[in-house]
């Protein structure tokens, strides 16, 4: 049979897999752009690293900061104390408090100076 803890852990993964495809349908809608969506397990620098390893093509990680009283979340946390190791590559970090408009008003180009 299953045990709890891997039936906990299966649930986490559906849990993880449909909350990235809800927002990759959004990214898809919003900016036309296809991500790739992937879900390690595992300490979060040692798996980030080999992310990097892996996927060469990566050029930016963007990450959401919470904006609730427990701060900006595990992931936030973990690179702003020790950073990432390995390879140099820019980390975005959105603060969680900005609406989806001012997002938006963030990634659209900036007009030219006339």
């Amino acid at each position: 049979g299953v045990s709890g803890g891997e039936e906990m852990r299966a649930e986490a993964f559906e849990a993880a897999e449909a909350l990235t495809a809800r927002f990759a349908a959004e990214l898809v809608g919003e900016a036309g752009v296809e991500p790739e969506i992937l879900i390690r397990e595992g300490e979060v620098r040692p798996e980030i690293r080999k992310l990097l390893a892996d996927a060469p093509a990566v050029k930016l990680i963007v990450l959401a900061a919470g904006a609730g009283r427990d701060g900006p979340g595990p992931l936030v946390s973990a690179l702003a104390k020790g950073g990432l190791g390995g390879r140099a590559i820019p980390v975005l970090v959105v603060p969680g408090q900005l609406s989806r408009e001012e997002i938006r008003a963030l990634a659209a180009p900036a007009a030219a100076p006339t």
